[in-house]
C-alpha cells in the first residue's frame, strides 16, 4: 500500500530515530521502508544493519548502501524508482516521525479525497546543536495550498509528505541534467500537475536541522545556487510558474544585499540591484518583509 522513501548519508547518530519512527506505525494496511544509503562515510551502515536483525518489523525494510556515492539527488531518485506502492512517504534519515498513527491518517485521507495528488502536515525544527525545538510556519492551517504559496515560502516539510505513486512517471527525467539543491520543491509542482496538495491539521514530525544538514546556515555561494534552482524551476515547467519565481527571487537578492551590507562586503550594491532588475514593483514589499523579520528576530545575519 505504501512505500517510505528513506535517503541517508553520514546519518549515524540520527538514522535509529529515523526507522524507529517509521517501524512503530500503527497501520492496517502494508509498509514497506526503502533506505538508500550512499555509501556513508561513517557507522550508518552497522546502525541499520543492527536494527534488521533486532526488530521486530524489520521485515518492513528493504535496505541497500550503494558502493560509491551518487550523490544526494540521483540517490533520491533512485530510490523512488525501487517503489512498488500506491503511496510514497518521506523521511530523510536524519528527520524522525513522532506521531504512530501519521501514515494512517494521511493515507485515510488520500484514499477519501481523490482530488488530492499529494497531504503534508505540520512539523517541528529541531536545532541539533542548539537542543532547541520551533514551529515549522506558525501560519499553516488545515487546507489546500497553491504553488504560489509552496515556492515562495518553502511551505511543505519533506518529512511529513505522503503523495500518491505513478508508476508511468519518469523521476529521472524530472531531475534530469539540474543542479537542484531541494529536489523536493521540483517534486511538489511535479505532483500539482497531477492534483491538489493539502495541509492537514496535525503535527506528525521533526525536522532536525544540524551541521551537516543541507538546510543548515548555508554559506553565500550555496545560497546562490539555490537562486539558479529557482531560474531552472520556471524552465522546467515551461514558464509556468514565472512570476512566482521572479517575486521570490527578487525578494532574496534583496535579503543577500542586506547581509552583504552588514557584513561591508562590496557586492551588496551588485545585488541590490539584481533584486531590482527581477521587479521593481516588489522593492516596497521586499523591504517591508526584511524589517518585519528583523524586528521580530526572527532574521538570521
Amino acid at each position: 500500500m505504501i512505500s517510505v522513501v528513506m535517503i541517508t548519508y553520514g546519518h549515524e547518530q540520527f538514522i535509529n530515530q529515523a526507522i524507529e519512527g517509521v517501524l512503530m506505525q500503527q497501520c492496517d494496511f502494508e509498509v514497506e521502508l526503502i533506505i538508500a544509503n550512499d555509501c556513508s562515510p561513517d557507522n550508518t551502515d552497522s546502525v541499520v544493519n543492527q536494527i534488521i536483525e533486532n526488530h521486530p518489523n524489520s521485515n518492513w525494510i528493504r535496505y541497500t548502501r550503494h558502493t560509491s556515492n551518487k550523490g544526494m539527488t540521483p540517490n533520491f531518485v533512485w530510490a523512488l524508482k525501487q517503489v512498488n506502492a500506491k503511496y510514497i512517504a518521506l523521511c530523510e534519515g536524519d528527520d524522525y516521525w513522532t506521531d504512530p498513527l501519521k501514515l494512517k491518517k494521511q493515507v485515510d485521507f488520500l484514499e477519501a479525497n481523490s482530488k488530492y495528488s499529494m497531504c503534508f502536515t505540520s512539523v517541528k525544527k529541531y536545532y541539533h546543536n542548539k537542543k532547541t525545538y520551533k514551529n515549522w510556519h506558525l501560519e499553516l492551517k488545515q487546507k489546500e495550498y497553491s504553488a504560489k504559496e509552496i515556492i515562495y515560502n518553502f511551505l511543505v516539510p519533506t518529512c511529513s509528505a505522503v503523495f500518491r505513486y505513478d508508476e508511468n512517471s519518469n523521476y529521472e527525467k524530472l531531475f534530469e541534467n539540474k543542479n537542484f539543491i531541494f529536489s523536493d520543491m521540483i517534486l511538489w509542482l511535479f505532483l500539482l500537475e497531477k492534483g491538489s496538495i493539502f495541509c492537514l491539521p496535525f503535527e506528525s514530525a521533526i525536522y532536525r536541522r544540524n551541521d551537516s544538514s543541507i538546510t543548515a546556515e548555508m554559506p553565500l555561494e550555496l545560497q546562490l545556487r539555490l537562486l539558479n534552482q529557482h531560474e531552472e524551476i520556471a524552465i522546467s515547467f515551461d514558464g509556468k510558474y514565472k512570476d512566482v519565481e521572479k517575486k521570490y527571487l527578487s525578494r532574496q537578492y534583496m535579503v543577500i544585499s542586506l547581509k552583504l551590507l552588514i557584513k561591508k562586503d562590496s557586492r551588496c550594491t551588485e545585488y541590490f540591484w539584481k533584486s531590482i532588475n527581477k521587479s521593481i514593483i516588489y522593492l516596497p514589499n521586499n523591504l517591508f518583509y526584511i524589517f518585519s523579520r528583523i524586528l521580530k528576530k526572527n532574521y538570521s545575519l
